[in-house]
């Protein structure tokens, strides 16, 4: 999933719907008494039926290259919006399953690999200090990994808690 690319369909859908807006307000100025009514009217239904098939035709676009709607994608690009994390986090997190509005909290930083992850973790906590060889040097950390991931999943080097 890419933010930018949902934030364009957005924005597409956004713009139509405040063309819908704006017919919707002009039907309200039609006169019905008006001799030419019926046919201002088609010309109306006929400029919204246009907008609507307009927004579902982004809705399917959407869909078929994101695989999402136009809600969900919303809730996306305002989650990324509001976050001082970049984009790539919110895209790595959407690959992970976590919830938009969740990843600030399990967004837990990047690694180059789940021992470096499980390494700066134990420095991090104060398990361990990385200024002294011993007993740094004599863990096993493709083993601690092991044991960290259970409570943590990554992708593409970003690292999330599961909640």
């Amino acid at each position: 999933m890419d933010i930018g690319i949902l934030r364009e369909y957005v924005e597409e859908w956004d713009n139509i719907q405040c063309e819908i807006d704006d017919l919707e307000s002009e039907q309200s100025d039609l006169d019905t008494e008006d001799e030419n009514y019926d046919e201002e009217y088609d010309q109306f239904q006929s400029h919204m039926d246009s907008k609507e098939q307009d927004q579902t035709i982004v809705n399917d676009k959407m869909k078929a290259h994101e695989s999402i709607d136009i809600d969900d994608a919303r809730e996306w690009v305002e989650a990324a919006d509001m976050s001082h994390l970049k984009e790539e986090v919110f895209q790595a997190a959407y690959e992970l399953d976590v919830q938009p509005e969740t990843v600030e909290e399990a967004y837990a930083g990047t690694s180059d690999s789940d021992e470096e992850f499980a390494q700066n973790y134990a420095n991090m906590m104060g398990c361990v200090d990385a200024n002294m060889t011993w007993p740094h040097d004599c863990i096993d950390w493709e083993e601690a990994a092991k044991d960290l991931m259970q409570g943590y999943m990554e992708e593409g080097q970003h690292y999330f808690r599961y909640l």
